[in-house]
């Protein structure tokens, strides 16, 4: 409380003396921020001429429901708009949680951002332990597979809940408080951006970016102009419906089907899945390692990397051809090259993504219908791993059920959903934004995977449109199929 009243102090000290005044948020419940820096800078997307940029550094709470919290920095990067119009900036929302704004715009997506800087200021937000932001460090618990041992699926999830209790106590040791790294607390940096901005912004999420975004209408209607939501994870989604899933691999089998060598090559994936997971849980598959000891590949091993590998549908492809030839030849290597990952020598833990996911949960209502489902899923519960699987020794740091109601209001959203997106699904896009209904448009783009900005051309202009203040009724897009068939290079 000392510190807290020092702090209002010395910044009513400086607004007197005309030094940058932080918030006025100071003065009442909650501290947005406590001060904000601003320096000139170039932006370098790979392989493309440097753009003149502003970097903002903002000092904020890491926990505003503990007055003595200690302060973190968050970071952006502002691209000037070229022929301003007077819109309110466009703030990027990357997915993970655990992407980088600044990242995702040095690669491909510059394109996107390029396009939507000609009138508005383009925001690269990244978010609270994220690219240029404040980042705890990492954890390195004891706990993993460096000397081999079972991988079922109890054993899977009996090591990683160790690991998280480690990685609280040493993240507690640390002096990070994990409570502070929830999207709520992104929110309020989200408001705090917006009042350094001059009061009103956009958003442009995906994936999780959709999550925070959500939470952000919902918590600051005021602040937010408008918003695009790409691959939509809904406040009561961060662990996705099992159904939902099922669904998708109808949906995927369909545009197999459409290709007659595709379809005679893979004419049920979804049972290959359950008799190559069954197979290996009665007879989990020896993985060698070099200089390491052995892995077992086991069904529910073979579930979570499914569930990697059907994000967009060129993934698909690659996992098409890994389950036919495990299937018929026994030749898992593929599966293989990305079980470490899973079964990490030492599970190693982030501070923001992690608290991110706990933080949001789930409600007591969706996992019992999770748990329902999970149980005659073609991936059961592994697509959602480790979620809610941490929660059973993590409930201390879930929102509550408030936190994971729909926001509701008139703020202006466009919507987009790919039918062959194997991580969010139409189904919940639907619902996630059904309060927003009246102010809500959507684009379904059919073959569309998770990332799929660019998976049609017409994606691109229509959220530039959006953003610049047009109407954009809701409609469907059809991009083109990889093809699903073995490319023979002979």
């Amino acid at each position: 409380m000392v510190r807290f009243l020092w702090r209002c102090l010395a910044l009513m000290l400086a607004a007197m003396l005309g030094m940058a005044p932080a918030h006025a948020g100071l003065f009442s419940k909650r501290v947005l921020f406590e001060s904000v820096d601003r320096r000139e800078t170039v932006f370098e997307p790979r392989g493309e001429e440097p753009v003149p940029a502003e970097e903002i550094t903002l000092t904020v709470p890491e926990n505003r429901s503990d007055r003595n919290s200690r302060m973190i920095a968050i970071r952006l990067v502002r691209l000037p708009a070229l022929n301003p119009k007077g819109h309110p900036p466009i703030v990027y929302l990357a997915g993970g949680p655990g992407g980088s704004a600044t990242g995702a715009a040095r690669g491909p997506r510059w394109a996107m951002f390029d396009r939507l800087r000609q009138d508005a200021d383009v925001i690269l937000f990244d978010q609270r332990g994220t690219g240029l932001s404040d980042r705890p460090a990492s954890c390195e618990s004891t706990y993993g597979w460096a000397d081999g041992g079972p991988a079922h699926r109890r054993d899977i999830i009996s090591a990683y809940r160790g690991a998280f209790e480690e990685c609280a106590a040493f993240w507690e040791a640390s002096g990070v408080d994990l409570k502070g790294w929830n999207t709520l607390e992104s929110a309020h940096d989200l408001a705090a951006v917006a009042d350094v901005l001059g009061g009103e912004i956009s958003l442009l999420g995906i994936s999780y970016g959709t999550h925070l975004a959500l939470a952000t209408v919902k918590e600051y209607p005021n602040r937010i102009d408008r918003a695009v939501l790409v691959s939509v994870e809904g406040l009561d989604q961060t662990v996705k419906m099992p159904a939902h899933t099922d669904a998708y691999f109808e949906r995927l089998q369909a545009a197999i089907d459409s290709q007659p060598e595709a379809k005679a090559l893979y004419p049920d994936v979804a049972g290959t899945i359950r008799r190559l997971a069954a197979r290996f849980d009665a007879e989990p598959v020896v993985i060698r390692r070099s200089n390491k000891p052995d892995l077992q590949l086991t069904g529910y091993g073979l579930r979570i990397i499914c569930a990697f590998m059907i994000s967009d549908p060129e993934r698909a492809v690659d996992l098409l051809a890994a389950l036919k030839a495990a299937d018929e030849t026994g030749d898992v290597s593929t599966f293989a090259r990305i079980l470490p990952f899973i079964l990490e020598d030492s599970i190693d833990m982030d501070a923001m993504s992690t608290g991110m996911d706990l933080a949001s949960g789930v409600s007591a209502r969706r996992l019992r219908r999770v748990q329902s489902q999970a149980r005659t899923a073609v991936l059961g519960d592994a697509l959602n791993f480790p979620m809610p699987h941490l929660l059973e020794v993590a409930k201390d740091y879930q929102l509550p059920d408030s936190f994971r109601k729909r926001p509701r209001g008139k703020t202006p959203i466009l919507v987009f959903s790919g039918t062959l997106d194997g991580r969010t699904y139409p189904e919940g896009a639907r619902k996630a934004t059904r309060g927003l209904k009246k102010n809500r448009e959507i684009v379904l783009v059919r073959n569309g995977g998770h990332n799929l900005f660019f998976d049609h051309q017409e994606v691109v202009p229509l959220i530039d449109l959006f953003l610049d203040g047009g109407e954009v009724e809701s409609r469907e897009l059809e991009a083109a199929l990889p093809n699903f068939a073995p490319v023979d290079d002979a």
